[in-house]
């Protein structure tokens, strides 16, 4: 009865609400039923690493008979100049979303349902994905907040967050997007950034060099969110020096955060560049007015590497190289 109190309060309350809301608006919607909602748009790219690489093979965008009718609709490639063709879209939110998809593609495959991908119960895993990464999110702020303002701040803070944001229409109507998950990473990151500040340890740099990596796998541009790390709690120039001092104290924790090298999954890059392959496609993926300009990728990329062809590279990145 005693741990049942302790957990009785308005933080959590608020977020049981929260969960409550979203979990009625998702089944008031029905999107998962809709074969072109979930799974549609900028997510088809984002999510199609995981059913080209482990259902059809075809990362190559080279699509057969059996295939194509099932991917036309959501996927394209585009041309790198050598008759290959890549995804625009670099492959973090795949990564995110693969745990889930592989909880459902795993027991279709195994009770011989049709595993093409893009069906009901796929879409579903998004939505499932979009909600842990999310609540996990909100369990995490709150222990943030708590840190700073008192419980019921901290209910209304977590509720206006959500519910009188645009927030909520990415968790409920557009889950697959990255807005939510990037919203829970950056939690995630500060989180450990405050853990870290306060006792500098393996597993919390390990944890922050992986965000920083998953984040910048998403959109690379927020990689930025790197300097929250390096100027926490810094309000002055003497902070600033204070910051230095302390870096190069636990110089070996800073190593394991810069250079940690990880596993992000194998990428089959098409365009014969050997340069990351998150590289070559921020390298292709030039945007303007909301469609892709036409350029001489191959001959870029061709004049870097000096080779054309495929090849098979491991995304083995450094937190801060993860672009």
């Amino acid at each position: 009865m005693e741990k049942f109190k302790k957990h009785l309060n308005w933080s959590n309350l608020a977020i049981a609400i929260i969960f409550y809301v979203i979990v009625s608006q998702i089944f008031s919607l029905k999107f998962y039923q809709n074969p072109h909602r979930i799974i549609d748009s900028d997510v088809s790219n984002y999510y199609a690493y995981l059913p080209l690489t482990f259902i059809f093979d075809q990362l190559d965008y080279k699509f057969d008979e059996e295939s194509f009718p099932i991917v036309k609709d959501y996927v394209y490639g585009v041309p790198v100049g050598n008759g290959n063709s890549i995804n625009p879209y670099t492959m973090g939110l795949a990564i995110a979303y693969s745990p889930f998809f592989f909880a459902v593609h795993l027991p279709l495959k195994w009770m011989d349902y049709p595993t093409t991908g893009f069906s009901q119960p796929y879409r579903i895993s998004i939505i499932l994905a979009c909600m842990f990464y999310f609540m996990t999110a909100l369990f995490l702020l709150k222990k943030i907040l708590l840190k700073v303002f008192d419980d019921r701040v901290t209910a209304l803070t977590l509720t206006a967050l959500v519910l009188a944001t645009n927030l909520i229409y990415y968790v409920t109507y557009e889950p697959g997007m990255p807005h939510a998950f990037n919203f829970a990473f950056n939690v995630g990151f500060l989180f450990l950034t405050i853990k870290w500040h306060e006792k500098p340890g393996i597993l919390n740099s390990i944890g922050i060099g992986l965000l920083i990596g998953m984040i910048s796998l998403i959109r690379p541009t927020d990689v930025i969110i790197a300097l929250v790390f390096i100027f926490w709690k810094v309000t002055s120039l003497s902070a600033i020096k204070s910051n230095i001092v302390f870096f190069l104290k636990n110089w070996y924790f800073i190593f394991v955060i810069l250079f940690l090298p990880f596993w992000y999954g194998s990428h089959r890059c098409y365009t014969g560049s050997t340069l990351p392959v998150s590289i070559c496609i921020i390298l292709i993926r030039i945007q303007g007015s909301g469609s892709f300009l036409t350029i001489r990728r191959s001959s870029f990329l061709s004049s870097v590497t000096g080779k054309a062809g495929c090849y098979t590279p491991r995304l083995c990145c450094c937190s801060f190289r993860a672009l």
